[in-house]
């Protein structure tokens, strides 16, 4: 329980990191998207070496977005095993001094601590991940969303009610 402490600041943060890289990943796609329909266009206004220094742009916001989300996922994993050998320790040292414990009953903890380190390791790396996805995952939500309320009429006709429907 000790060790979600820690890292609970960049399983936070992994939320934001994800957005944003949704954010570049449209961004970087809809570039292409653009260029590729006006080719010709580019190459005629010799507008190449500007259009590759905005890619590059893109393309370097996108990688150090993408490295952020890969560090942050990488420290949540390294932090908690030393983090929770410290506890241990500062229990053993505890139990002992101020409690009075048994080296078996200290033992029994430590065994059981020591046990239970990767079913956490893999609960909060598990929930970083969920985190890391959010942004995709709302993506795809809006998409559904926009498409439900999109109403389709047989034939592609609109019914015709009054002229007060036709204003915007």
């Amino acid at each position: 329980v000790f060790a979600s402490v820690l890292p609970r600041w960049w399983i936070k943060r992994s939320p934001k990191v994800s957005n944003a890289l949704v954010e570049i990943n449209e961004k970087v796609l809809s570039f292409f998207t653009k260029r590729v329909s006006s080719q010709r266009l580019i190459k005629l206004s010799v507008a190449e070496n500007e259009e590759s220094k905005n890619l590059s742009g893109l393309l370097a916001i996108q990688e150090s977005l993408g490295k952020l989300a890969a560090r942050l996922t990488a420290r949540t994993q390294t932090v908690i095993e030393p983090f929770v050998i410290g506890c241990a320790l500062i229990f053993v040292y505890y139990s002992h001094a101020v409690l009075g414990m048994t080296t078996e009953e200290i033992g029994l903890y430590l065994v059981i601590c020591l046990r239970l380190m990767p079913l956490q390791k893999g609960v909060l790396t598990q929930i970083q991940k969920i985190y890391r996805y959010s942004g995709s995952v709302s993506v795809i939500e809006k998409t559904f969303t926009l498409l439900d309320s999109v109403e389709r009429r047989r034939n592609g006709c609109i019914d015709f009610d009054r002229f007060e429907s036709l204003r915007g």
